[in-house]
């Protein structure tokens, strides 16, 4: 069974469950450098095993066991910390040793504007002079990171679709609530989750929606610097409600009962609540610039996107979304049944083929389940 090194600056929910499923055809060891903030790490995770490291020295074992493993390390984008230095440093080693190495959950950058051309120029020069041209591959959020290094000009061969997987509603670190609603009261249940900071543009939404006089209802999931502004801007407004930070469990099962989640941001490289409210069953409203747009649908069955920062056009997206009523049971399971091939079990399977594939076994270069 061939192995696989995960080096990841801490343990998240939206990646760690798809590496317990990845466990079960290939050996997976989580090389660590930092707890989140839920410390994932300290937890009894059952199918992997972790290694929390924090020198150079830790790093160079690893490396000189593990000469034969698939190594996943995307610690490309250096900044002031001790674990991504650490992660970086591993990475160089890696390259510089001609090891098998593939970068995952590559975001998009904004390629659009002046700055986005020198973005495309700097990352260009990443990944075709750079030491970051020895990746074996790059594993790209959707086709909008995609496109984004294909604008840097990355080869066509070294790049596939490979999403973030948020766990299943069965994970076993998920405990399940009983959130109530009236089933009487007929109206469209929106849904915000994220922090109460500007780039979320929260209080642009919370604006938008007292603007609109329609039965709807709007919770704000999230805490941040925004708390008290949002405060005071919902306080003659019954129809919408800041439950502050809730566990993930109660997230989604907040979002099962909603119909709509609204992730309104001015800059996201990806979005990964939104697979949370697809695997949940709900609609979506994402601004031009949310890189979950990849997941949103041609014909909108999934939802909607609208032009970021036009919020004229986020206000028509609420209004269709209100006089298309609330989801039926129908709706809601179409949309549930095709987040399946979103799920950590189905990205598992499909991480499989990808390795295959790089490593010569199969000819023909997998395509993304969600991508059909």
């Amino acid at each position: 069974m061939q192995e696989v090194i995960f080096w990841t600056w801490d343990i998240t929910s939206h990646t760690i469950s798809v590496f317990e499923k990845i466990n079960k055809v290939l050996k997976v060891k989580v090389v660590f450098t930092k707890y989140d903030t839920r410390r994932l790490g300290c937890l009894p995770l059952k199918d992997l095993e972790l290694v929390h490291i924090q020198s150079k020295n830790e790093v160079d074992a690893i490396i000189a066991q593990t000469r034969d493993a698939v190594h996943i390390n995307n610690a490309l984008k250096v900044f002031n910390d001790e674990g991504i230095l650490l992660l970086n440093y591993a990475l160089r080693e890696l390259l510089k040793r001609k090891y098998f190495c593939i970068a995952l959950f590559q975001e998009q950058y904004y390629w659009w504007g002046w700055k986005g051309w020198l973005r495309r120029l700097k990352w260009g020069w990443i990944f075709n002079f750079s030491y970051a041209r020895r990746l074996k591959a790059i594993g790209c959020t959707g086709w909008t990171g995609i496109e984004a290094h294909r604008k840097a000009f990355v080869p066509k061969h070294k790049l596939f679709d490979f999403i973030y997987s948020v766990p299943s509603i069965d994970f076993y670190l998920n405990k399940p609530i009983v959130y109530q609603i009236d089933p009487a009261e007929e109206k469209v249940r929106f849904v915000f989750v994220g922090q109460l900071v500007n780039r979320k543009s929260i209080i642009e939404l919370i604006t938008v929606f007292n603007s609109i006089n329609k039965n709807y209802e709007l919770n704000i999931i999230g805490n941040g610097a925004l708390h008290d502004s949002i405060l005071s801007k919902i306080e003659k407004n019954e129809k919408i409600h800041l439950l502050g930070k809730l566990m993930p469990a109660d997230v989604r099962n907040i979002l099962s009962k909603s119909d709509v989640l609204i992730l309104p941001s001015k800059s996201e490289g990806w979005g990964c609540v939104v697979n949370e409210a697809l695997m949940s069953g709900c609609r979506v409203i994402v601004s031009s610039v949310v890189g979950a747009r990849a997941l949103v649908d041609r014909e909108r069955t999934r939802g909607d996107i609208f032009v970021s920062k036009d919020w004229d056009d986020l206000r028509r997206c609420i209004i269709r979304s209100i006089q298309r009523g609330s989801l039926s049971s129908k709706e809601r399971q179409n949309i549930i049944a095709w987040a399946k091939c979103i799920s950590p079990q189905k990205e598992a399977s499909y991480f499989e083929e990808i390795i295959n594939y790089y490593n010569g076994i199969i000819k023909q270069k997998p395509i993304a389940p969600w991508s059909f």
